[in-house]
């Protein structure tokens, strides 16, 4: 709406601010270029509207910011609502969450969202007895054989649980317990993907845990203030199973009326952007968990898994610094299994196998390394040990160094093996033996690749400057990570080329008028400005990110894992923008380009 602004109007505003009710309908709005007047003219003008028109006034206001002061005073929004002095404001819980999920990646997000909103709600016991009644009635109307009560949780559905249930905040202490619980799941060894990948952003998570842990208080359900409506003489499905006195009929997510139900009960929030894609799923809607939720696991099961024995080629061969990652459990009948890196994979003859890693079970459990060369095989390397349990889940790392594989089981170092076969030769991967495979990732040596930024390392000493090797290239992200400084008036990120004083994209955010400056510097002046944006993120003293990603005819700018904003490239030739430097009111803590 902002952005539609043109001629005279354009820049007078820039913030569109609502209030509305418990039914998602839109009481008042004001566009504004920034907090001030206007917003407290908006809050005079609704409490007017209520009093005018005899209605009570609300208990509670959910707000996505200046929620609460703890004790140190009344926030700007309590002040702006003074005509309702017993009006209570709490921190709305999606965007608790939202800050939260800012320190994972976009990836993770809606497995993420999941187990979080786990750790903060808890589904009504008496409504899910009802509904698995109904559900039960129904499998048994279909005819279903052997109905177990796992067999009727399998058959509720999310839109089933947010169309018939309530949902209430599990209490303060115990949300912080699992939220830590959870935060320290994805930290360990279980926090990464099948490639190895971190799905947190360790240092930036304990942060923003830091930070919002306060407000956990302030999204627990008010006492005594009702949060659902009721219908009839009777709540949810309870009601419905007595009105109809039959089992509950089948959820169809596309018929006109569930639409027309989720409509009314506001179960289809459409999310904001969280990146540089949309999504249309409600991630904090989860499935049934009555108790505390289990741990959360980064591996996800296929629908099929691997099929053994397996062998399939190495992406681009084997080089040094790169690694191979094997997820998987060994059966409770396990007598061994074995991994290979080989050269090609003939049988007749055999290829020469640099690496045979074999896990044995049987006899004196132990680990066996050993090369095979021209059909004949060298001297077995034995470690009495064995990191493996039968029926248990495992993950096997292998390291490629210069002049040995180095294999490390479950997050601990195992051992060493020196090369006996170049590897250069070496190009396939397989799997034998008694053995499950869930994934197989090739994490490639970052050497290797093209347009690295070589870091100034010491990041703690402003103007910071980096050099890109050979230049920008369609496809490549740049992330910055700092704070901003606690009394800030403005920073500056700049990708230019070296050797002149072009600036192919100048970045400066002003924390003080809230405003977010775009332009370039070529050819000894400055360009158009451009400063509309959707929202403005950074806050004197808070934690944030920048990710940069180079399109072939723009870069796109999200910040906090908020898609904001794209800038269209003014200089053509990307190779020439081959530094990158920031300096201003902030703390650096890391630069990657990748």
């Amino acid at each position: 709406m902002t952005k539609k602004l043109s001629g005279i109007a354009n820049g007078t505003a820039l913030w569109l601010t609502y209030v509305s009710n418990e039914r998602g309908q839109i009481l008042i709005s004001v566009l504004s270029a920034q907090e001030g007047p206007a917003l407290d003219r908006m809050a005079t003008g609704l409490i007017c509207r209520y009093s005018n028109a005899g209605v009570a006034p609300p208990q509670l206001l959910y707000v996505d910011c200046d929620c609460c002061q703890e004790g140190r005073g009344q926030t700007k929004l309590k002040e702006r609502f003074g005509g309702w002095p017993d009006l209570i404001v709490k921190l709305d819980i999606y965007h608790f969450m939202r800050r939260l999920a800012s320190g994972c990646t976009k990836d993770a997000y809606p497995d993420f969202m999941s187990k979080l909103a786990s750790c903060i709600f808890e589904w009504d016991r008496g409504d899910v007895a009802l509904l698995r009644q109904a559900k039960r009635e129904q499998l048994i109307q279909e005819g279903v054989p052997g109905i177990t009560d796992t067999l009727v949780d399998q058959h509720i559905t999310k839109d089933e649980l947010a169309l018939h249930c309530r949902r209430q905040t599990r209490g303060e202490r115990q949300t912080v317990v699992l939220i830590e619980q959870l935060l320290k799941e994805l930290m360990g060894a279980k926090g990464r993907d099948f490639l190895g990948v971190p799905l947190l952003d360790q240092e930036r998570m304990q942060h923003i845990w830091q930070v919002q842990q306060r407000h956990v208080k302030c999204i627990q359900d008010e006492p005594g203030v009702l949060l659902y409506t009721q219908t009839g003489e009777l709540l949810g499905i309870d009601y419905l199973y007595s009105q109809t006195g039959k089992a509950l009929q089948d959820v169809h997510p596309d018929s006109e009326e569930t639409e027309a139900l989720l409509e009314d009960v506001g179960t289809e929030e459409e999310l904001e952007d969280e990146g540089f894609e949309e999504s249309g799923l409600d991630p904090t809607v989860e499935l049934l968990i009555l108790s505390v939720p289990a741990p959360f696991s980064t591996l996800t099961a296929p629908e099929q898994q691997l099929v053994i024995p397996y062998t399939g080629p190495i992406p681009g061969g084997l080089h040094t610094g790169e690694i191979i990652i094997v997820q998987g459990t060994v059966p409770p009948d396990a007598d061994r299994f074995h991994i290979d890196l080989s050269s090609g994979c003939s049988t007749k003859p055999c290829s020469d196998i640099a690496l045979r890693f074999n896990a044995r079970f049987e006899g004196t459990p132990s680990v066996t390394c050993n090369s095979l060369q021209q059909e004949r095989w060298d001297r077995e390397q034995t470690l009495h040990q064995l990191p493996y349990k039968q029926g248990a889940p495992f993950e096997t790392i292998i390291l490629v160094h210069e002049d040995v594989f180095k294999v490390a089981v479950n997050g601990s170092h195992l051992l060493e093996y020196k090369h006996r076969i170049p590897l250069d030769k070496v190009d396939t991967f397989s799997i034998s033996g008694k053995v499950r495979v869930n994934a197989v990732g090739y994490i490639p040596n970052s050497v290797s690749t093209t347009g690295l930024l070589f870091l100034n390392f010491d990041i703690s000493s402003l103007p910071y400057k980096g050099s890109i090797l050979k230049g920008l290239k369609p496809g490549q992200h740049i992330t910055i990570k700092g704070q901003v400084s606690m009394y800030p008036h403005s920073f500056t990120v700049n990708l230019r080329s070296s050797g002149t004083e072009n600036i192919a994209l100048h970045l400066n955010p002003r924390i003080k008028s809230g405003m977010f400056i775009r332009n370039s510097y070529l050819a000894a002046s400055w360009g158009q400005e451009e400063r509309e944006l959707p929202f403005f993120p950074f806050s004197p003293g808070e934690y944030f990110e920048i990710l940069m990603l180079c399109q072939s005819h723009q870069f796109k700018l999200a910040v906090n894992g908020c898609h904001l904003l794209e800038f269209r490239h003014r200089v053509q030739d990307l190779s020439s923008i081959d530094q990158l430097e920031i300096m201003g009111d902030l703390e650096l803590s890391d630069v990657k380009l990748w």
